[in-house]
C-alpha cells in the first residue's frame, strides 16, 4: 500500500511539472510552446487593452506600462485593471485610459501624473479611442452609443458629439476624417466639425443568405492612408482602395467557415504590405496584399487581438489568459488548404527581439 502511495505521489508531482526543456517564465510558470518570455505574469491573467509604445521598446496593457525587459515602470491609479481601452499619443508623452465607470483619464506617460480627466456623456463600454496626430484632440466612441471629439488642454471640452449606435471608429494618419461604423455601413466623418463626408455599405459584400452575417465588427486603415480593411460577423473581410472606394480583396466563404463566422480583429503592418486578421477559431492570418494570397498564421489557445510593432518586426498578440509578443516576419505561401501553415518563429519585442 505504501509504495501504491509514493508512485501516485510521483506521478502527481510529474503531472505538475513543466515538461524536460519548456521554457519557464520569471516565476517559473510555463510558458505557451514558441513563446520565450510573457508580460507580467498569468496569476494575474494580464490581459485587456494593449498597445506598443512609439518607442518600440515598451508596452502597456490596461493601466500598466512595462519596460523593454518586461518589468513593470509604473500602474496608472485609474479605472480597473482591464480598462476598456488603453491609447498612447503619437509623440508618446500621454496616454488616455476609458472606463465605464471612472471616465476617461489622460496622463503623462513618463511621470504618470493625471492631467486630465473626462466625463463622457454616456456610462458604456468605450469601444475605440485615439489621439488625434498633433495631440491636441481625443475621438473614442462607446460601444452601440455616441461618437464624440473632445479638444484638450487647460479647460477640455467636446466640440462635437454624434448621436447612434456606433461599434467603433478609426482615425485616418494624416488626421483629417474618421471612419465610423455601425450595422453594415461605415461612414467617413470629418475630424473637425464631425458632418458625413460619405458611407460605405456592405449590404451587397457579404452574403446576403448569412443571417446579421453583414454586420461589420473591425475597421482599420493603413498608415499610407490609401486602404481601408473592414471585418464581419460572418468571417469574411474586404480591403478597399480609399481613393476609388472599391474592393481589392474580399475572403468571403472559404474564410467564413474556417473563422466560425467571426472576425475579431484586423490591423495593418506599418508599411501597409500585409493585414493581419483574427477570427473567432482564435487563429491569426497574414494576408499579402500585393499578391492577395495568405501567407502565414499563428495558432494557439484562442487568441483574440492583434496588434504590430512600430517597426512591423513583431506583433503582439492576446488570448483570454495572456500577451504573447512574436516574430511577424512573413514565411512562405501556405499549400491549400489554407489555415495549415507552419509554426512561425517567436521570440519578444524585450531586448530587441534577441
Amino acid at each position: 500500500m505504501r509504495i501504491a502511495r509514493i508512485v501516485v505521489l510521483c506521478l502527481l508531482m510529474a503531472m505538475a511539472s513543466p515538461l524536460v526543456g519548456q521554457t519557464l517564465d520569471r516565476l517559473g510558470d510555463p510558458l505557451p510552446l514558441g513563446a520565450v518570455a510573457r508580460l507580467g505574469t498569468a496569476r494575474l491573467r494580464t490581459g485587456g487593452s494593449f498597445e506598443f509604445h512609439p518607442d518600440n521598446k515598451r508596452m502597456l496593457t490596461g493601466n500598466h506600462l512595462w519596460d523593454e525587459n518586461g518589468g513593470l515602470i509604473r500602474e496608472f491609479p485609474f479605472g480597473s485593471y482591464f480598462n476598456d481601452q488603453v491609447t498612447v499619443s503619437h509623440a508618446g508623452d500621454r496616454i488616455a485610459l476609458t472606463d465605464h465607470n471612472a471616465g476617461i483619464g489622460i496622463f503623462d506617460l513618463e511621470t504618470g501624473r493625471a492631467l486630465h480627466v473626462l466625463q463622457p456623456s454616456h456610462r458604456r463600454f468605450v469601444r475605440s479611442a485615439e489621439f488625434s496626430p498633433d495631440g491636441s484632440s481625443l475621438f473614442y466612441v462607446h460601444y452601440e452609443g455616441p461618437l464624440e471629439r473632445w479638444q484638450l488642454g487647460e479647460a477640455c471640452t467636446r466640440t462635437w458629439a454624434r448621436e447612434g449606435e456606433y461599434i467603433g471608429a478609426t482615425l485616418s494618419p494624416d488626421g483629417k476624417w474618421l471612419a465610423a461604423w455601425h450595422g453594415m455601413s461605415i461612414e467617413w466623418i470629418d475630424a473637425q466639425t464631425g458632418e458625413t463626408i460619405s458611407t460605405l455599405t456592405h449590404r451587397e459584400d457579404f452574403d446576403p443568405e448569412f443571417e446579421n452575417g453583414n454586420e461589420i465588427m473591425d475597421v482599420d486603415i493603413s498608415p499610407d492612408g490609401a486602404l481601408l480593411a473592414s471585418g464581419g460577423e460572418a468571417g469574411a473581410f474586404v480591403v478597399w482602395d480609399l481613393e476609388t472606394e472599391t474592393p481589392i480583396l474580399r475572403v468571403d466563404d472559404a474564410h467564413r467557415v474556417a473563422t466560425h463566422h467571426f472576425v475579431r480583429s484586423m490591423q495593418f503592418s506599418p508599411d501597409s504590405k500585409t493585414l493581419a486578421t483574427v477570427g473567432q477559431d482564435g487563429i491569426v492570418r497574414f494576408w499579402d496584399l500585393e499578391t492577395k494570397r495568405q501567407t502565414r498564421t499563428m495558432e494557439h489557445d484562442q487568441f483574440q487581438r492583434i496588434r504590430f510593432s512600430p517597426d512591423g518586426k513583431r506583433v503582439a498578440v492576446s488570448s483570454r489568459y495572456d500577451l504573447q509578443i512574436r516574430d511577424a516576419v512573413p514565411g512562405e505561401p501556405l499549400a491549400d488548404p489554407p489555415g495549415h501553415g507552419e509554426r512561425p518563429q517567436q521570440r519578444n519585442f524585450i531586448n530587441g527581439g534577441k
